[in-house]
């Protein structure tokens, strides 16, 4: 099993379906790029990219896969049910994450996903990917080995308040809750400067992860000019 050092710098390389840096070869390409960049560990999502990602990625460097998938009944996409799991868990990515929120789910449980992970992997960590300190508490009393704030800012609860909402609020609450714990806090969504990425080790995260800020040229373009508008 994987051991995960303290201040860890995460970098997720994603693209849309709708953005011109998805397509074959695109991920792997920007993988390596933030490598060199000096990235301590990566998040990518689809099936496709997973294998190539690992063939090229040192095996000393923590790779957090998922698969993203919509459905008509339910708000949770990420590895969102126990088909998702069992591709993952198969693909021996060293790291697996899946939407721990409370929100209704496609198909199997919460519960059951984690106690099926937990029977059936390779020497993998699981994350969950929280929004509230509800879904903490309950990710907490399910032993993920790794809780996160991926979600916050991005469930309906949670819309107007992202994670740097009120100075860093909900980092700092779950941060606290762990002392209980005591697993594997990584502050993700919206981190988006290096000086929050310094305000999250600070508050207490042991990773942090930062994708769009850095992986995303349509993002990070969008940033400058909606900024320049509204100076004029």
């Amino acid at each position: 099993m994987m051991s995960l050092k303290n201040n860890l710098f995460i970098v997720s390389c994603q693209a849309l379906e709708n953005e011109p840096m998805y397509g074959p070869g695109v991920i792997e390409r920007m993988v390596k790029s933030v490598l060199l960049g000096g990235a301590q560990g990566i998040r990518i999502s689809q099936r496709e990219n997973i294998e190539p990602v690992l063939r090229i990625v040192p095996k000393d460097i923590p790779v957090i896969g998922i698969t993203k998938k919509m459905s008509k009944d339910s708000e949770v996409f990420i590895t969102p049910d126990l088909d998702d799991l069992k591709f993952l868990i198969e693909s021996k990515c060293p790291i697996i994450a899946i939407d721990a929120t409370l929100r209704k789910r496609p198909k199997e449980s919460l519960e059951d996903l984690v106690q099926y992970f937990k029977k059936n992997n390779h020497n993998q960590l699981l994350m969950a990917d929280c929004s509230s300190i509800e879904d903490v508490e309950n990710a907490f009393k399910l032993d993920f080995d790794i809780v996160s704030t991926t979600l916050r800012g991005y469930t309906k609860d949670t819309l107007n308040k992202p994670n740097s909402y009120n100075d860093f609020e909900f980092l700092k609450e779950v941060v606290e809750l762990n002392k209980k714990y005591k697993k594997y806090i990584i502050a993700e969504g919206g981190f988006n400067t290096p000086e929050m990425v310094q305000k999250a080790y600070k508050i207490g995260a042991n990773g942090v992860v930062v994708g769009s800020a850095i992986t995303r040229p349509t993002f990070i373009t969008k940033q400058f000019v909606d900024y320049l508008s509204n100076k004029k």
